[in-house]
């Protein structure tokens, strides 16, 4: 398997996958050797998930073709989006939000598409909450 951006890196310790179907919460996705605390999707070609951390990991093998037009511009903006949810949610609500994420990289990875109208959404969401913070505390 040659080097890929979504794939293990050649000498690392991170192994190739053919078929990302068969993995499941709690197992250990061999390509980034993260532990899979939520399972977003995935199929035999992709997996994307929240790792024990909750921040949003995707991996995917040869046969799903090149990076997806507008990978970068989403995955950039759901790093962002992450860290901005360390600090502006509560730990309770960081775990639907993150899932959001999660489910931007799948639009993009999996589907090819959407990604950014999901990211974007999380956005607005995000900054919807913060404002009701900022209004919520006492003067």
């Amino acid at each position: 398997m040659k080097d890929h951006p979504g794939s293990a890196h050649p000498g690392g310790s991170g192994k190739p996958v053919d078929d990302f179907s068969p993995y499941c919460e709690g197992d250990i996705e061999p390509t980034l050797n993260k532990k899979i605390h939520t399972l977003v999707d995935s199929d035999k070609n992709y997996i994307v998930y929240l790792e024990d951390e909750l921040f949003a990991e995707y991996s995917w093998n040869l046969e799903d073709g090149e990076t997806p037009e507008g990978f970068s511009e989403i995955a950039n903006t759901v790093a962002h989006l992450e860290g901005l949810s360390v600090i502006y949610l509560a730990s309770d609500q960081q775990i639907l939000f993150r899932g959001m994420l999660g489910e931007a990289m799948a639009r993009i990875v999996g589907d090819k598409d959407a990604g950014l109208w999901v990211a974007n959404g999380c956005a607005l969401w995000l900054s919807m909450e913060r404002t009701m913070r900022l209004w919520s505390q006492p003067r």
